[in-house]
């Protein structure tokens, strides 16, 4: 915050301030200040940053909060539905998703793939801090508690070893590895988001997935519109490039081994009709497979099948529709099949998606007329109205309407 100073003052103006000052002690207080954007300077500045600095490996400072409870069972699905995840087709107790006001929805919430780990964003915090829970012992950790920038793109290592985020400040920028059993730090990458002698805005690399061959990245021109500029894939222990695709995409999806990516690309323009299209690119030759032709409407949501040979994704015509068309098909395009929700023939609003038991679309619906949440699998060989298989439900707290998805499918 920056103050401006009028000087000399006369003194009838000093009293007035003083009294001032004495009476708004007695009101309430003032709310405290809106975060600052991240915003680009005009100038560029070289070898400026301010995230601050951290040799290759360190051991951040944190704060713990006392153990709350134990975990959740691994061998269910569990849902987040406003501040808690829950494993709705068990009798244990929700985890509650703490905040620094008790009142914020978190944001960014994410679960290790064996289910140890959970981490999540607080954002009612100024800066937005990175939340850390140890699902054994139950004790979450603010791993970014002395940090100044901004967390986005969280993301855990296939084998549940690390996790991975990005430090975003006014100027610069630090992708971070975590190791989970010790707590030790390495930071990545790291740059610059001032522009540089050839005006050019640099590309900001964000994590999109951590798969076994790699860290994909998505790099985008920070601050801007634009569609991200391309893909790249860093080695996790050195943050090296191993391979790179110059391809504008508007969002990325890998591949579970992280040999082939699905790109949404196409406008999305701010108050107009979206055109988008669906490819599927094999990162060993570049070929490119069109699984969507360019048409009215934008994906919503997409996920691989874990062996990679089928695609799931929700589809919509505009963004004020209710009414979302759910697709799977083989990941060469083949074996179409579709089921709108939102329409008579299902009356119900499709939240997302995953794959149960590795080979049947998992789908989470509410009822909003019953006010209930519910899972269920869908088999590919019934995708029909009647092939809809309720496997958990539970009332839905009219209070925890605006986010519920799923976190972790074992």
């Amino acid at each position: 915050m920056r103050y401006l100073y009028y000087v000399p003052l006369a003194l009838p103006i000093m009293l007035i301030l003083v009294f001032s000052l004495l009476l708004s002690s007695c009101a309430s207080p003032e709310p405290p200040p809106t975060a600052t954007p991240v915003s680009l300077s005009p100038t560029p500045v070289a070898q400026t940053t301010d995230i601050a600095a951290s040799p290759a490996v360190s051991m951040p400072t944190e704060t713990s909060t006392a153990p709350q409870q134990t975990r959740l069972p691994v061998d269910t699905s569990w849902l987040r539905v406003g501040r808690q995840i829950f494993a709705p087709s068990t009798d244990t107790a929700p985890l509650d998703l703490e905040t620094s006001d008790e009142v914020s929805i978190p944001i960014a919430v994410t679960v290790a793939p064996d289910g140890g780990y959970l981490a999540y964003v607080d954002n009612s915090s100024i800066p937005a801090r990175l939340m850390l829970r140890d699902l054994a012992s139950g004790t979450t950790d603010s791993v970014t508690a002395e940090e100044s920038s901004e967390v986005s793109e969280v993301r855990f290592a296939p084998d549940s070893s690390a996790l991975v985020y990005t430090l975003i400040g006014q100027q610069s920028w630090q992708i971070r590895v975590r190791d989970l059993a010790t707590g030790a730090e390495q930071v990545l990458q790291q740059g610059s988001l001032l522009p540089g002698e050839d005006r050019q805005l640099p590309r900001l690399p964000l994590p999109v997935a951590w798969t076994p061959a790699g860290l994909w990245v998505r790099l985008v021109l920070w601050g801007t519109d634009a569609p991200a500029q391309g893909l790249a894939l860093l080695d996790p222990t050195s943050g090296s490039i191993t391979a790179e695709l110059q391809r504008e995409h508007l969002a990325a999806y890998p591949a579970p081994d992280g040999t082939r990516v699905a790109l949404m690309t196409g406008m999305m323009p701010i108050g107009a009709i979206p055109q988008t299209a669906l490819v599927v690119v094999d990162l060993a030759d570049g070929t490119e497979q069109t699984i969507m032709p360019e048409r009215q409407g934008f994906i919503r949501m997409l996920k691989w099948s874990p062996d990679g040979t089928w695609l799931l994704y929700t589809s919509a015509e505009s963004y004020e529709t209710s009414t979302i068309t759910l697709t799977a098909l083989r990941a060469d395009g083949s074996d179409e099949r579709s089921l709108i929700f939102g329409a008579p023939e299902v009356a119900l609003s499709l939240h997302d998606l995953d794959w149960f038991n590795g080979t049947t679309p998992l789908l989470l619906v509410t009822d909003d007329l019953e006010g209930q949440l519910a899972l269920h699998q869908l088999p590919l060989e019934t995708f029909t109205p009647g092939g809809l298989q309720s496997i958990a439900s539970m009332v839905l707290p009219d209070a925890q309407m605006s986010i519920v998805q799923i976190v972790y499918v074992p």
